[in-house]
């Protein structure tokens, strides 16, 4: 026992003993610096007439984080111009201010009609994809459409969802996650709303035209941003050319917001073409600043169209119901090949399979490659019987089936891996610390002719940046630390795989002991959910049992 002892330094040990308590001390102040939580109640109140900051918002991109955008600028400036370059989002029925009832999915399951009426995004690579491991939408991001639209809840119902209990059904290595039932009441449990990208973007863009009708929507692009002559350091206009008349104009504006996505035109195209980064020490400009690495993961996601002959007879707990996940599992973490399989109801009477893994793993689209991909798993604990059942008897849909698969070959810095699910929350957390720093902006404007009129302060965008990089920063490194983990994957420039690996070391010792203490369980289920900082995972009672366990696992006592 001496010996095993001797493998854990003790003045290291009294060095995390001692850390680990500035979590509990400062944790009020890692609340309001790593969350939302505190900006929460600024949301959905918006500015007087005569307070509203002069001018026009101009959002660059129409998709989740634009629509959150121009939602919180309607709220403060006296104009806002959303610049979409999809010519289909301009078509009554997605421009609308009312959301239509609807039986049936927002595409439509067949094998030549399934892209057909969905129009998938052509720039948002898993549109139609069920997110394989942090699954769809966390609790939060529910929480904030409340506070931004009173009606979502009747809204969403209308196109098929309905608020459930946000338990994602996760089962490691067929072990259940506890979820902290016991801390809430049946109305206090926090909730999601458990859509596919399709629909929540449907929703979501439906409810900004309706509550928003000073939104104005413009087909076309962005090419590019104009600095002032005066300062350059303030952006005076954009360049914007019309998609239909190819017609381009200058557009000033109060307030440039680049939600482009996954082109980041505004971050690295629009800004050396205004004449910034040029010639930096790096010889590479703003594109050397951008960290990216590549991880080999893949998954696909097959859609099974149920029919009410089959709805009231698949054996799924609660009944078929109201679109939510039915189930998540995954392979033991120790394996090299780690893979994960979900099965979840969406709207529109679809069943889906989600399943995943690294990239050399077999891409199951049939039943009985399912079945054999489900018994190569190695689960720690049986499957629940129903889950074999379920997808034996979807066998009946198989021919009408659809499947999608997508490989997920590279990350870009904030780019979050669309396999955690966390886009869209994060998109409606920066809105949230948009809407915040706009709410306390009290500038003046900029030019003699307009003093006395609401402007932005000159240093908004870096607040915004200093304020949110923070808040992100978990996420990309907590992110970066899984896929480094995956064999295969080249890192960032200038970084090793081993980076980040006590992260996983940690992670993986707490999961563990999550399984069996409830009390860890819950911390590790508020941080998912976005309603605690992660730095609770370093909270005294979470590290001393981590410690213990590590300890015992030393000297053969685990």
């Amino acid at each position: 026992m001496s010996l095993a002892l001797a493998t854990v330094p003790i003045p290291l040990a009294l060095v995390v003993i001692f850390i680990s308590f500035i979590p509990l001390i400062f944790r009020r102040r890692f609340v309001s610096r790593l969350t939302v939580l505190n900006d929460l109640s600024f949301l959905g109140a918006a500015r007087s007439d005569s307070q509203k900051i002069q001018g026009t918002a101009v959002v660059c991109g129409g998709s989740v984080a634009g629509l959150f955008a121009a939602r919180i600028c309607a709220d403060h400036f006296t104009s806002v111009i959303v610049v979409e370059p999809e010519a289909w989002l301009k078509t009554d029925s997605n421009s609308n201010t009312e959301v239509e009832s609807r039986s049936e999915p927002l595409y439509r399951i067949g094998h030549d009609n399934v892209h057909n009426l969905i129009n998938p995004r052509k720039r948002v690579m898993h549109y139609t994809q069920r997110h394989i491991i942090r699954v769809d939408y966390q609790a939060i991001l529910l929480d904030i459409l409340h506070r931004l639209f009173t009606d979502v809840e009747e809204q969403a119902a209308l196109l098929g969802a309905t608020p459930q209990p946000a338990d994602w059904k996760f089962t490691p290595s067929g072990i259940p996650f506890p979820v902290p039932y016991e801390e809430y009441n049946e109305e206090t449990m926090p909730k999601a709303l458990f859509f596919t990208r399709p629909g929540f973007e449907t929703l979501l863009r439906k409810l900004v035209v309706k509550h928003c009708p000073q939104v104005k929507f413009i087909h076309g692009t962005v090419d590019g941003i104009n600095p002032s002559s005066n300062d350059r350091t303030i952006l005076e206009s954009v360049t914007i050319q019309d998609s239909k008349s190819e017609k381009s104009w200058q557009q000033r504006a109060a307030l440039v917001i680049d939600a482009t996505g996954s082109s980041q035109a505004g971050y690295v195209r629009w800004l050396e073409a205004a004449g910034f980064g040029v010639g930096s020490p790096s010889r590479s400009g703003l594109a050397g600043l951008r960290k990216a690495y590549e991880t080999r993961r893949w998954y696909i996601t097959s859609n099974f169209k149920v029919g009410q002959h089959l709805q009231s007879r698949l054996p799924i707990p609660g009944g078929f119901g109201q679109p939510r996940i039915l189930f998540i599992y995954t392979s033991d973490a120790t394996r090299e090949d780690p893979r994960s399989f979900i099965i979840a109801r969406s709207e529109g009477g679809v069943v889906q399979f989600a399943h995943g893994g690294a990239a050399f793993v077999e891409r199951p689209k049939t039943i009985d490659q399912v079945q054999k991909f489900l018994a190569s798993m190695n689960p720690r604990g049986p499957l629940p019987k129903w889950v074999h059942e379920t997808v034996e008897m979807l066998r009946e849909c198989e021919e009408e089936a659809t499947h999608s698969e997508m490989r997920i070959l590279g990350d870009s810095f904030l780019r979050l891996s669309p396999a955690m699910g966390q886009g869209v929350t994060k998109s409606a957390m920066d809105a949230t610390t948009l809407n915040a720093l706009l709410t306390n902006a009290v500038g003046s404007a900029h030019s003699n002719s307009e003093k006395g009129r609401v402007a932005l302060p000159v240093t908004f965008s870096k607040d915004f940046f200093d304020i949110q990089s923070l808040r992100l920063n978990d996420i990309w490194e907590s992110t970066k630390a899984s896929d480094y983990g995956i064999p295969g994957t080249v890192p960032c420039k200038d970084e090793y795989l081993e980076v980040g690996s006590w992260r996983r070391r940690y992670g993986k010792y707490t999961f563990i002991l999550s399984l069996k203490d409830i009390r860890v369980a819950s911390r590790i289920y508020h941080i998912q959910q976005f309603l605690a900082p992660e730095t609770d995972l370093f909270l005294p009672s979470i590290t001393y049992k981590v410690l213990w366990h590590v300890l015992k696992t030393t000297i053969g006592l685990a």
